[in-house]
């Protein structure tokens, strides 16, 4: 015979076993972090002494301590709030939200950094492990969507906000036993995890040095080679030439709209499309309202290539998409700039893959200034060196790429498939036992 359930109300979580109650976090638990006064700076790192933890160290539910830098004893002394114990679990606030760790196998004083909280139980209200699969479930994401809502593009998990997660809280005994099974369970789907992901590195990175080496080495491994002169480019054939960007076209910032022309009118490349492809697609899915004399300015011609120029982090910046056919009547986003050959020297579907290649991502990384957003200045771009191979050898580079790159790019998307399957597999296992819709006892 079922189990009797009752509805909660609450969409992310359904019906529960009448035995089980909605709790609301600061029912069972406080939260404290580093605020105010308590704030670090970068400079206060240290060798040695106690260890600083961030959402960096985090490694499948765990602290790496490897990782961690450390900080002052007195730094650490300053508020008992956030002294580290054994079994405290541990949840993001800023970045990535709702990353999660356990304390576990402590080596010392440690304290948390700005962007980390730390839930510490007021009695024996609930089993951590137990709230550690909650937390990891559309039970905790749908709730924080919902809170989170109109908020700034800066996302950030409040104290004042998570003391009212409300989550199915079984007995105690339940709690451990849910806990033990997902333990179990999700150890195998974890292990299958970590394998794909590794896979996927291995494949990103021979596509990463695959470009690298081709367009910076060619195809003729015996060719004399000869110094370029620059860190990011190396040794390139002796026959090929060089020259910097600005010398080989025209750059151009993107268009500036407010949100209410978005969604209708004319095409539109976005951040996105260019982040994501090599090529540009043939077709975008974002829509403006422009005028002509917008679009005959902002337009999108074949063989334009776009970078994008400022993010909130470094590590997106710098990305380039070359425009294989151009997009009629299209724009292109404020956040990208437009680079438009004027000469015959440079094939640009040999550009695409240079302008996507490692040693440039760390190029822009190192030259380029960053405040409160990176940015990538047009005076910048610039300033890039390209090698310029023979048009004939470029065109066989380019060939060579596309098949080589297509073969990659198959296999990619097949492991970055396989994964998503095996998390979502892990998460609904998760969701099913912790709101009683698979039952253990």
């Amino acid at each position: 015979m079922a189990a009797k359930v009752r509805e909660t109300g609450i969409a992310a979580i359904g019906a529960i076993p009448v035995s089980w109650k909605l709790e609301r976090l600061n029912n069972v638990a406080e939260l404290f972090g580093r605020i105010g006064w308590q704030g670090l700076t970068s400079d206060e790192y240290t060798d040695e002494g106690a260890y600083l933890v961030t959402g960096t160290d985090f490694r499948d539910g765990y602290i790496d301590w490897s990782s961690c830098v450390h900080v002052s004893e007195d730094r650490w002394e300053e508020a008992w709030q956030i002294k580290l114990q054994e079994g405290d679990l541990l949840i993001s606030k800023d970045g990535t939200i709702g990353k999660l760790a356990i304390v576990s196998d402590l080596p010392g004083h440690a304290s948390l950094n700005s962007g980390l909280m730390r839930i510490v139980p007021r009695s024996n209200g609930y089993i951590t492990k137990y709230l550690y699969y909650v937390l990891q479930t559309d039970v905790f994401y749908d709730w924080y969507r919902e809170i989170d809502a109109g908020a700034s593009t800066i996302k950030h998990l409040f104290q004042g906000d998570f003391i009212h997660f409300v989550y199915p809280s079984p007995p105690i005994e339940e709690q451990e036993a849910i806990a033990e099974e997902l333990d179990k369970r999700t150890k195998e789907l974890d292990h299958a995890i970590n394998l794909v992901s590794r896979q996927l590195e291995t494949l990103d990175g021979y596509r990463k040095s695959l470009i690298q080496e081709t367009v910076t080495k060619g195809l003729d491994l015996t060719v004399d080679m000869k110094p370029s002169g620059y860190e990011y480019l190396g040794s390139i054939p002796s026959t090929w030439g060089m020259s910097p960007l600005l010398y080989l076209g025209e750059m151009q910032n993107g268009i500036s709209k407010d949100g209410d022309s978005f969604g209708s009118g004319y095409p539109f490349v976005s951040y996105g499309d260019v982040y994501r492809n090599v090529f540009l697609p043939r077709a975008v899915e974002g829509l403006v309202e422009s005028n002509s004399e917008e679009r005959y300015r902002y337009s999108v011609k074949k063989n334009d290539a776009f970078f994008t120029r400022t993010s909130e982090t470094i590590d997106e910046i710098g990305f380039a998409s070359v425009c294989i056919e151009s997009i009629e009547n299209a724009t292109f986003a404020g956040f990208l700039i437009r680079f438009r050959p004027n000469t015959c020297k440079l094939n640009m579907r040999f550009a695409a893959y240079y302008f996507r290649s490692e040693n440039l991502r760390a190029y822009f990384a190192r030259e380029m200034v960053s405040v409160t957003r990176a940015s990538l200045s047009q005076n910048l771009l610039g300033r890039l060196v390209v090698p310029l191979p023979p048009l004939d050898e470029q065109e066989r580079i380019a060939n060579y790429l596309d098949s080589k790159y297509s073969v990659v790019d198959r296999l990619i998307a097949g492991k970055r498939k396989q994964l998503e399957t095996l998390r979502a597999q892990r998460q609904s296992l998760i969701y099913e036992y912790v709101t009683g819709k698979r039952r253990v006892v």
